[in-house]
């Protein structure tokens, strides 16, 4: 009966982490990114690509979980 329920608080940590991260990203800066001799325009992390899939790859594992 208790293993059946232990899982449950760690998916919810999971869910909470993920959450956290999408409500800061909007205000942190990403890395920038060189192209050629000039440097990229600054941007926020929730527009970096790299980040978006990391998120994405990390929902769809979240989902199956549950």
């Amino acid at each position: 009966m208790f293993i059946a329920k232990g899982p449950g608080t760690a998916l919810g940590i999971a869910r909470h982490a993920i959450d956290t991260l999408t409500q800061t990203a909007a205000e942190k800066p990403a890395r920038c990114y060189t192209f050629g001799e000039r440097p990229e325009a600054p941007k926020a992390l929730r527009d970096d690509v790299y980040i978006q899939d990391d998120v994405a790859r990390v929902e769809t594992l979240l989902t199956s979980a549950c």
